[in-house]
């Protein structure tokens, strides 16, 4: 948003965990004018904010766009210039990103505080660190019950497999929103340490994994991986071929690929 419009004012409705728990973000979310929109918001209704900006022009509206180019953000101007509408979208994209704004982005005290004690009891070097992000929860049934986004085991093991005959010293960092069942399936593995914390503090974590990672088609795995390249350009990151569309071997959402990501099939 800032890339789009750097002097602007953005005010961020039900996003209050960004600013909750990262430092340099640029936002109003929590003071008195964000809780005010958001309660204008509330009672105008966000599909009638929509139609403003969409149908009316009242608002300017940026929505993103996928092409076989890459993707961007088409602006249709609206009569009230400065008051900018943001359409939800994936914002999964190096193309959408100014590295030099979110230079400035780190997860907030509290959870690199967390990151390190954690890492403080794992010998090694940072280098050797690669988290494996097991998304489950929604995409056991996301973006549909006959093709799930949620990965096999075989998939996160040969890819892990892969890392081992490039590292031998790696050490892999198990995030998941299912704790129960990454504790099922790795807890015996020598190499393997299983992250314990809330999705937030388990982002810090991630962030400290310098060799790398590997992904689940989600934000979290693409944004953890976009702050570790950034000061850790050679690390090595591979997801699943065709994102979330793994199953239809179709990309989903369409044009999502990464130029620093290695994508591997999973079916």
């Amino acid at each position: 948003m800032k890339k789009f419009q750097p002097s602007g004012l953005i005010v961020a409705v039900g996003m209050r965990e960004l600013k909750d728990n990262f430092t340099g973000i640029d936002i109003v979310g929590v003071s008195k004018l964000g809780k005010l929109v958001e309660r204008i918001i509330g009672r105008i209704g966000k599909n009638r904010i929509e139609y403003a900006a969409e149908q009316m022009r009242i608002l300017t509206m940026v929505v993103e766009v996928r092409s076989s180019t890459g993707i961007k953000f088409s602006v249709t101007p609206g009569l009230l210039k400065n008051l900018v509408y943001f359409k939800a979208g994936y914002y999964q994209s190096e193309d959408m990103v100014d590295d030099g704004i979110a230079k400035a982005i780190v997860p907030n005290q509290k959870n690199r505080e967390i990151s390190d004690k954690f890492f403080n009891s794992i010998p090694g070097d940072k280098a050797n660190r690669y988290f494996v992000h097991v998304r489950r929860g929604d995409y056991v049934n996301w973006p549909s019950r006959e093709s799930p986004a949620v990965l096999p085991l075989d998939w996160y093991r040969t890819q892990m497999n892969r890392i081992r005959s490039k590292n031998p010293n790696a050490k892999f960092i198990v995030v998941s929103d299912d704790k129960p069942y990454v504790d099922e399936v790795f807890s015996n593995e020598k190499d393997v340490v299983i992250a314990c914390g809330d999705m937030m503090s388990d982002f810090a974590v991630m962030t400290n994994c310098s060799g790398g990672g590997v992904l689940s088609a989600s934000s979290l795995s693409w944004w953890g991986s976009y702050f570790i390249r950034r000061d850790s350009p050679d690390a090595f990151f591979v997801a699943p071929r065709y994102w979330a569309g793994s199953r239809d071997r179709k990309w989903f959402p369409e044009c999502i690929s990464t130029s620093w990501i290695n994508y591997e099939d999973v079916f």
